[in-house]
């Protein structure tokens, strides 16, 4: 059995930002959950910086975000910069551990729930570096590390490798999407349907307006709370970037008429009205039916395309293109540091519109590319499960015969 603080030290190099010749700052939201790799990062004369930025890290030493550590954020620096005070700096210290098992020990259940119950404050909890050095732990021979480590280091292997992939699906996406909603499929001539913008012949621009029902949300109020008529409704939480996320069911009360009016139907696009990031401004989702007598928030607007002019997926995925966005943005209005898209505005977006039959094969297309991403995504997922259950048993307890 060891101490932390007797396999690891807590660096404290302070420096002077202003005439150091380092560049890069990393700071808490640059470091994400169960995530050894630093993939964002700030740029020191570019952003302002509090008074507590001033403490150097080296390529190779151990990040630790103190302050709420049921976040688990612990990363490797992929380079030389500053971080706040607030963020340890963490090295080996002694030979009774190898350095390639540390990073996975401090991501390890004891380990977290150790800095968890040791934390001190309510609003913000942070735990002291004394405290976390006291942390105790069984530590197998070297041999045993080296074959953990080995385990280990190749099971990070196979999630970074999913992450690439699934970055290499969604770029090839986005290009996919450039292309057919600009030459559509087979096509050789195009026509020039407005001034400098050409289409596929077949194809022609119609505002949303023209081939759809839109609607936006019913208001959130005290008058809605759940009495004799409660309903579920979705709101910006919920749609996500062709998908309905069912977490976290939220209820209101609806009258019968209301709910005649703004209940959701199978093949409803929903799109996202108001966002204080302007990326996520007008994302877009299908509503499939997944619940019964469902509404939805006025920060959600409800798309309803006339059936034989326009079908939901092709929608749904243009709203979602690089050229349906920039369509979005240059509706959108800020008010106070929130985008606002607004039923008005999003009736007059114009999209660029195919027969039905290449509506229904370009939303096959780019929706089996979707299907892939999710694969992905579910393959990264478990991967990472495996790699923390790995962790869990590896480095919990003693490991016999191995």
């Amino acid at each position: 059995m060891v101490t932390f603080g007797e396999v690891a030290r807590n660096v404290k190099n302070v420096i002077n930002r202003e005439t150091c010749n380092l560049e890069r700052y990393i700071a808490g939201e640059h470091m994400k959950t169960d995530d050894l790799h630093i993939r964002e990062w700030g740029t020191i004369n570019d952003d302002y910086l509090g008074p507590a930025f001033h403490c150097k890290f080296e390529e190779g030493q151990i990040l630790y975000g103190s302050r709420r550590t049921y976040l688990r954020k612990v990363a490797i620096a992929p380079f030389d910069g500053i971080c706040a005070n607030t963020t340890f700096v963490i090295e080996p210290n002694g030979d009774v551990m190898i350095p390639e098992i540390l990073p996975f020990l401090m991501q390890s259940e004891g380990f977290t729930q150790y800095s968890i119950q040791n934390s001190k404050g309510s609003t913000n909890p942070y735990i002291i570096w004394r405290d976390l050095a006291a942390y105790t732990f069984p530590l197998p021979p070297i041999d045993e590390q080296r074959r953990i480590a080995e385990i280990l280091w190749a099971a990070e292997d196979v999630i970074v490798k999913n992450e690439a992939f699934i970055a290499e699906i969604e770029h090839y996406k986005q290009l996919m999407m450039r292309d057919l909603f600009r030459k559509g499929i087979g096509h050789e001539e195009v026509k020039e349907v407005k001034k400098g913008f050409f289409l596929p012949i077949g194809w022609r621009i119609e505002k949303i307006e023209t081939v759809s029902e839109v609607k936006g949300g019913l208001q959130k109020s005290k008058d809605r709370v759940p009495k004799n008529n409660p309903r579920r409704y979705l709101t910006v939480a919920h749609v996500q970037k062709n998908n309905i996320d069912l977490g976290d069911p939220r209820f209101f009360e609806v009258s019968d008429s209301e709910l005649e009016q703004y209940k959701l139907k199978v093949g409803d696009v929903l799109v996202v009205e108001g966002n204080g990031n302007l990326e996520e401004l007008g994302r877009a989702a299908i509503f499939n039916g997944e619940i019964e007598d469902c509404v939805y928030q006025n920060m959600i607007i409800r798309i309803r395309p006339e059936e034989g002019y326009l079908i939901p997926q092709y929608l749904c995925q243009y709203l979602n293109s690089p050229q349906g966005h920039t369509s979005v943005v240059r509706k959108g209005m800020s008010s106070s540091g929130l985008f606002h898209l607004g039923v008005e505005r999003l009736m007059k977006i114009e999209i660029p519109l195919p027969p039905l039959p290449e509506q229904r094969q370009i939303a096959a297309v780019l929706s089996s590319i979707d299907d892939a991403i999710a694969a992905a995504r579910a393959s990264a997922e478990a991967s990472k499960a495996l790699k923390m259950q790995l962790i869990n048993q590896l480095l919990s307890s003693p490991v016999e015969g191995f």
